[in-house]
């Protein structure tokens, strides 16, 4: 039985490595030897931190956030490919960096409201499915989100309802965990998908 959880607390360590990063050319060949050490510390380092943190927590999230910054995230929302497949490369790409390190036990997010339109939010949504085939536990925070309240006109206190309908789809595409503001609520609509999913499996 598919298990599903629900956190309020802001995630403590959120994982964004960017993998395989392009050295620059440079005919000084002294610049880019300092160029490749620098590289080479940051990476070390990076590994190290990784090796802390699995003393401490029991997973690492990753959140597909890389192009996160408030005021210019909403105009970086080009994917060639379509946010689902970019989203799951990313993920693919980074899932290995971290398992090449020994770190196992991953949750992914992919990051609702980060460098993706309104748009983007539905079809990234419709793709979770798509993402919990990498083997891992998605969570889903898409609690009281502008793609929810800005094309309904409402406020994002007005959101609940909204949310709880999206948190059915979210748990029917195979998200584990949801990241919420309304528990109760929450909790409920889980009880109900738990005896929608149990009566349409006979």
């Amino acid at each position: 039985m598919r298990r599903f959880y629900i956190i309020t607390l802001a995630i403590i360590i959120v994982v964004v490595m960017r993998v395989g990063a392009t050295i620059t050319q440079n005919d000084d060949n002294n610049k880019e030897a300092k160029h490749t050490a620098a590289q080479d510390a940051r990476q070390q380092r990076r590994a190290e931190r990784l090796a802390e943190y699995e003393r401490y927590i029991d997973s690492l999230v990753m959140s597909h956030n890389f192009r996160f910054a408030p005021q210019t995230m909403q105009q970086l929302t080009e994917y060639e490919n379509g946010v689902v497949a970019e989203v799951y490369h990313y993920f693919e790409q980074r899932i290995k960096y971290l398992r090449e390190r020994g770190v196992e036990k991953i949750i992914l997010d992919p990051g609702f409201g980060f460098a993706k339109s309104v748009e983007q939010n539905y079809e990234l949504l419709g793709g979770v499915s798509r993402l919990s085939a990498l083997g891992y536990p998605i969570l889903v925070g898409i609690s009281r989100k502008s793609m929810i309240y800005k094309p309904l006109e409402i406020t994002p206190e007005q959101a609940l309802s909204a949310t709880t309908a999206l948190h059915w789809e979210a748990l029917r595409q195979g998200a584990t965990i949801l990241r919420v503001h309304d528990v109760v609520q929450a909790r409920e609509v889980i009880r109900l998908y738990d005896i929608y999913r149990d009566a349409t499996k006979k």
